[in-house]
């Protein structure tokens, strides 16, 4: 008996004769039967719960079409800058545009989404399955999803490192297998030799500074320290604010907030994924950097 190929799954070719002599061995050769076609039946992959590494490495640079209740998919495409693009298509008269930019970030092993105008502009954090192409999606409350992976852009690849200099000597225009340098032969001579190249070897005693005057030499200011760049609040409606959390999460602590027009807010010490921990006034905290863009005057920390 063996397994062969049949509509893309495994199956019996060929299924032994059984004889039947006894009752107990008719049975002990049907479990034997039963055995082999269930050794050889397909292996049903279950889906695989996404965490934090695998999820960014598949939606980064990925184009989703999302499942909806009306059997039009909806594309979207999740950039490797953290920012996401969608085209309504069909969907214009429901959802109230035709595309749409926001944002889309990680919170430990969800991958979380907000929209500038689709879905009142509401945070959406999900956990996200996959088999194959095929995603499972499902919220924090129990509403689930599924979506299909169209396209994927392939993560870089390290640029190649160039061939050591002795596997590379003959593109250098040296000799393939150049031989060994020998010393010398030894000739009277060489302790002549050897005293001049070790006295010439000698490190020269360090020179007394000089205070002489340096006349004719124009004079320049000292160099003064860059500016520190300010930023301000971006696509934030009038009636909304710019939330300030206690770390670098939606779901975190609100601990203050900046006005929609709030300017001069500065970026204290770097930035964790799409987070950025500021101070704007008195306060500081983490703040999503797809609200932040670059101000045009000097930094003057918490202007209005």
């Amino acid at each position: 008996m063996r397994c062969v190929p049949i509509d893309g799954r495994r199956g019996l070719a060929r299924l032994p004769t059984v004889s039947v002599t006894a009752p107990g061995s008719a049975r002990a050769s049907c479990l034997a039967l039963v055995a082999s076609v269930l050794a050889c039946g397909p292996a049903l992959g279950e889906p695989v719960t996404l965490r934090a590494s695998d999820l960014r490495a598949a939606v980064a640079g990925s184009t989703v079409e999302l499942d909806t209740p009306l059997g039009i998919p909806l594309p979207i495409t999740y950039k490797a800058d953290g920012t996401l693009v969608g085209k309504a298509g069909r969907l214009t008269r429901y959802l109230g545009s035709s595309t749409d930019t926001g944002a889309w970030w990680l919170d430990g092993d969800r991958l979380c989404q907000r929209w500038k105008r689709w879905l009142q502009r509401q945070t959406q954090c999900v956990d996200i399955r996959r088999q194959g192409k095929k995603i499972y999606w499902r919220e924090a409350g129990g509403r689930v999803g599924t979506g299909t992976i169209v396209a994927q852009v392939a993560p870089p690849q390290p640029a190649p490192q160039p061939p050591p200099f002795a596997a590379n000597r003959q593109a250098l225009g040296g000799p393939v297998d150049a031989p060994p340098l020998r010393p010398a032969p030894i000739t009277q001579a060489e302790p002549l030799v050897r005293g001049r190249e070790e006295a010439a070897t000698q490190q020269a005693p360090p020179r007394a500074p000089s205070y002489a005057p340096t006349y004719g030499r124009p004079w320049s200011p000292p160099a003064q320290p860059a500016p520190r760049l300010a930023y301000r609040v971006i696509d934030v409606a009038s009636n909304d604010v710019l939330n300030i959390r206690s770390h670098p999460s939606a779901s975190a602590k609100k601990i203050g907030e900046i006005p929609p027009h709030g300017r001069g807010i500065l970026i204290l010490s770097g930035c964790q994924g799409q987070w950025c921990f500021v101070g704007y006034g008195h306060q500081t905290g983490w703040v999503h950097s797809a609200y932040l863009g670059l101000d045009t005057v000097p930094a003057v920390a918490g202007r209005r």
